[in-house]
C-alpha cells in the first residue's frame, strides 16, 4: 500500500499541508501557475477545525483572487480603527474612520472553506 501512495504523490508538483488561508493561498497560486497541487487538511473539510473569527486585510487577498468580494463570506467591513498607547498611569487613544473599508471580519470556518475551493 505504501508503494501505491508514493507513486500517487509523484503525480503532483507540490503538496501543501493545511487548508487555512496561507495554505489555500499557496495552493491556489501554484495551481494558477500551472502546477499540479495537492492540498491536504486534517479536518473533514477546510475550516472545520476553526471555531473563531478573524480580521482579514484584503490587499493581499485581492492580488490572489481579484474578485473575492463577489462570493467571499465577509461578515462585516471594518471602517473604524483604534489604537491606544498606555503607560502605568495614563493612556492616549486615537481613532481613524474611513468611508471605504480597509479590512473585514470573517468566521474562519466559513472563510477557510471558501478559500480552499
Amino acid at each position: 500500500m505504501l508503494g501505491w501512495a508514493v507513486a500517487s504523490l509523484e503525480k503532483f508538483d507540490a503538496i501543501v499541508i493545511g487548508a487555512g488561508p496561507a495554505g489555500s493561498s499557496c495552493a491556489y497560486s501554484l495551481a494558477n501557475a500551472g502546477l499540479q497541487v495537492l492540498l491536504l487538511e486534517r479536518g473533514k473539510y477546510a475550516g472545520s477545525k476553526n471555531v473563531f473569527g478573524g480580521r482579514i486585510y484584503p490587499y493581499s487577498l485581492k492580488e490572489i483572487i481579484p474578485d473575492y468580494e463577489k462570493d467571499a463570506p465577509i461578515e462585516r467591513n471594518v471602517v473604524k480603527e483604534g489604537v491606544t498607547f498606555m503607560t502605568e498611569k495614563s493612556s492616549m487613544s486615537m481613532n481613524f474612520i474611513s468611508s471605504q473599508p480597509y479590512s473585514f471580519t470573517a468566521i474562519r470556518s466559513k472563510f477557510d472553506r471558501w478559500m480552499a475551493f
